[in-house]
């Protein structure tokens, strides 16, 4: 079996593709490599150079996705080369591109950060056309009921340890995001909560108070926010601080956060489409995402014992993903607000007396 690895080539430039995700593709590629049956494993850039594909044709510069007829020219010229692969394994693909890649390759297996960002380590959400790979998936999917009991026991360490919001009742929050995110690419461009006026308009005139948490890395577009709806109030709370709060909706245009609301128990809604399938088609997968067992059992269709997956890498709690491109989101709040720590995990007493209070 011949795998492609690859992160979006219509999205991003070739050369732009080392420092983005080829980390994740190159831990992807050792865990299949441990499947017999596969005979090689090429990322994108690699089979480019292989097949001689003329790049002069896919992305020139970061975050200026192809679209119309150049698109269509690199998906025509892109499209051979898939086609050669038995397998494509994609990660953090556009919607388009991942409607692409279904329709092209044999079989594909597309991987996107999950948006729960309060667990200790990245989740996974999977998609597959592959048989075997959903099998695998399901069998070793993380239930959504499990994510939600680990929302609430950090609402009870947040509302323990922090005094609580003074919110006027009825508060809504809405929250913004980068124009360098994927997810709010609709084809042609980057959505901004100005393409949503009449939703946001809405959420005003339906709540006392709505909160606007901007993004961190994009101040001039958050400014541009308050000047489009000047009825929204600025916090800059951490977010897990606020899901904590007595809030009534939580909405943002296609942020994780609208996902991680409902597990804390708020009602909330997206103002367009997320990457992840919110219709709960795709599953979620922790670190046995790169675990050679897991490929073993896809890819060979060996389904191994149970503790064939507790060892090495799965249960390293010193080897996070997160800590390769520093991806901690608002996670480090609750890590720090939990107690003291012993590299990357409270002390066991310390998690033992704050779940003797959730009990």
């Amino acid at each position: 079996m011949k795998v492609l690895l690859t992160t979006d080539p219509f999205f991003h430039p070739i050369s732009h593709q080392p420092t983005y995700h080829k980390w994740l593709l190159e831990i992807l590629r050792t865990a299949i490599l441990g499947s017999n049956s596969v005979v090689r494993a090429d990322t994108l850039d690699e089979a480019l150079v292989k097949n001689e594909v003329d790049v002069s044709q896919l992305p020139q510069a970061p975050y200026q996705p192809l679209i119309g007829d150049a698109l269509l020219q690199a998906q025509n010229l892109l499209a051979p080369m898939v086609q050669e692969y038995d397998l494509v394994v994609g990660f953090e693909l556009s919607s388009l591109t991942r409607q692409w890649v279904d329709q092209e390759s044999k079989n594909s297996i597309v991987a996107f950060i999950h948006p729960v960002r309060f667990h200790k380590d990245w989740l996974f959400s999977i998609d597959t056309t592959m048989t075997r790979a959903m099998s695998a998936g399901k069998r070793w999917s993380i239930p959504s009921t499990e994510l939600a009991i680990l929302a609430q026991y950090w609402k009870q360490v947040v509302c323990e340890k922090t005094a609580p919001l003074n919110l006027s009742n009825n508060t809504a929050l809405l929250i913004g995001q980068t124009s360098k995110d994927m997810s709010v690419w609709d084809g042609q461009k980057m959505r901004n909560l100005s393409d949503h006026q009449d939703a946001v308009s809405d959420l005003l005139s339906n709540h006392s108070t709505v909160l606007f948490k901007g993004h961190p890395y994009d101040d001039s577009l958050n400014q541009h926010v308050f000047k489009t709806f000047p009825g929204l109030i600025q916090t800059k709370e951490n977010v897990y601080r606020l899901l904590s709060a007595d809030l009534s909706h939580v909405a943002a245009i296609s942020s994780s956060v609208v996902e991680e609301a409902s597990l804390f128990g708020i009602e909330s809604s997206y103002l367009w489409q997320p990457l992840f399938n919110t219709q709960k088609t795709d599953f979620t997968i922790g670190k046995r995402f790169l675990s050679s067992s897991f490929w073993i059992e896809v890819i060979d269709g060996q389904a191994p014992d149970d503790g064939d997956y507790t060892a090495g890498f799965v249960d390293n709690d010193d080897a996070m993903i997160r800590n390769v491109r520093e991806t901690h989101w608002g996670y480090s709040y609750l890590r720090d607000l939990a107690g003291s720590y012993k590299s990357h995990g409270a002390k066991p007493s310390a998690i033992r007396r704050l779940l003797n209070k959730i009990r």
